[in-house]
């Protein structure tokens, strides 16, 4: 379940997410095929609990892929 979402200040309980969103997704139209981008995208839907979709953005990337 996602983090409550204040949004007077665009922050959730965790951070500046709505901000790293943005980033994220503007590295993944520049750079869809770089694994380091897959890996942001996994690790901020970690950090806000959808677990299952962070594991589906994972999927494939070998265990050395990011150091």
């Amino acid at each position: 379940m996602p983090a409550p979402f204040d949004t007077q200040t665009g922050h959730d309980q965790h951070g500046r997410y709505p901000e790293a969103t943005t980033l994220i997704t503007d590295l993944e139209r520049r750079s869809p095929h770089l694994v380091q981008v897959r890996w942001l995208r996994a690790e901020l839907l970690f950090h806000r609990g959808e677990y299952a979709a962070a594991t589906a953005k994972l999927a494939g990337l070998p265990d050395d892929a990011v150091q």
